[in-house]
């Protein structure tokens, strides 16, 4: 997941659409970051409920966990190769998704 590197790496403000400038409460779009990563963690029972997502989006002070790795990560691999050796390179882009069931709560 994207978001989840851009975290990792301390730049998650890069997510932030550029037209939007300094319209946007750079905070609040951390938190908000934050809150999503919290509720694709990969462990289903962390994730929180929807009633905490509300408490964890409108009150600023509320101390949040530590997200962990999301459910799911997509991962591409480039494969070059050629048909007979002689023609033309081909290139073949490999999806690596790992996939999780969804069950309610």
């Amino acid at each position: 997941m994207y978001a989840w590197v851009l975290w990792k790496e301390g730049v998650g403000l890069e997510l932030l659409d550029p037209t939007l400038g300094d319209s946007c409460d750079k905070d609040h779009l951390l938190r908000c970051i934050y809150v999503g990563l919290l509720c694709v963690e990969e462990n289903a029972a962390s994730r929180p409920k929807m009633l905490n997502v509300i408490s964890m989006l409108t009150n600023e002070s509320m101390s949040l966990p530590v997200p962990t790795k999301p459910t799911f990560c997509t991962e591409r691999n480039v494969i070059t190769t050629t048909v007979d050796g002689n023609g033309p390179e081909v290139v073949v882009l490999v999806n690596g998704i790992s996939n999780s069931d969804f069950d309610g709560r």
